[in-house]
């Protein structure tokens, strides 16, 4: 049975609702520009402060809507940020332009929501939909688990613009597939379809599109059946790298700050 949430987004492309104890949040398709916003920022980041806070929320399950986080969207995104024309043949010049204004507002926002994934006390899982482009993919890493429709493709989109990938995407693949594949698929910067993505370990389970949040839904369910204390535990042990990632952050961080574009 669903109840009414405590916590309301204003102005955000997101909604949220409890079901028994499992927090959903559904991010809509306007959510490329809410990332670069600063007030809606702080908005998101509360929220996770306010799931953690909730002794009887056991799992936070992140459904985005089929086309939130696609090449076009992105695409559309830095075209509106960098006051370049929406023009996919001149993509180069665009994401130039980007790289000095939108981008250290964007690696910004996605630091700091993975670090919110990665600290939180609860399971996190990501159910993805549709096309999800280079920066999405790295946050959808630092969940622990993922579900992915049949027609799900990863994307890495940032090739094509001639920028680093982001959303700390090189971390967490390093250490799901290793150095050397790793790199193969960065460089090459082809899709990755669900059933390549499932063989790879990069999501979990995939679902039919027609009842893929209500299978969603229950397979979290039914992972929550752990006891909280165990699970706890279990994350803690899981996520000692936290330093490690820092210095990754910093290192990304730093490919703006001192100008490496």
């Amino acid at each position: 049975m669903s109840k009414k949430a405590s916590f309301d987004f204003t102005n955000v492309d997101l909604t949220f609702h409890i079901d028994e104890n499992i927090a959903i949040l559904k991010i809509g398709k306007r959510i490329f520009d809410d990332v670069t916003d600063l007030d809606k920022k702080k908005q998101i980041l509360s929220f996770y402060d306010s799931i953690e806070k909730d002794s009887k929320i056991k799992a936070l399950l992140i459904i985005n809507e089929n086309g939130s986080f696609d090449e076009v969207a992105h695409s559309r995104f830095m075209a509106k940020i960098s006051g370049a024309d929406t023009n996919f043949h001149n993509s180069l010049e665009m994401s130039a332009l980007y790289a000095k204004t939108g981008l250290p507002r964007e690696i910004n926002f996605l630091h700091d929501i993975i670090r919110k994934m990665v600290n939180l006390k609860k399971i996190v899982i990501g159910a993805l939909q549709g096309i999800i482009v280079t920066p999405f993919f790295g946050i959808s890493l630092s969940a622990d688990l993922r579900f992915a429709t049949k027609d799900m493709r990863f994307s890495l989109a940032h090739f094509k613009y001639g920028m680093h990938p982001t959303g700390a995407l090189p971390f967490f693949l390093h250490r799901y597939l290793g150095q050397g594949k790793t790199v193969e698929l960065l460089l090459k910067g082809e899709y990755i379809s669900a059933n390549k993505a499932l063989k790879l370990g990069l999501v979990n389970e995939i679902f039919s599109n027609d009842n893929f949040e209500s299978r969603c839904i229950e397979e979290t369910k039914r992972i929550c059946r752990i006891d909280t204390t165990l699970m706890k535990r279990t994350k803690i042990l899981t996520y000692y790298f936290k330093k490690e990632l820092e210095s990754y952050l910093k290192l990304e961080s730093g490919f703006i700050k001192y100008g490496y574009y």
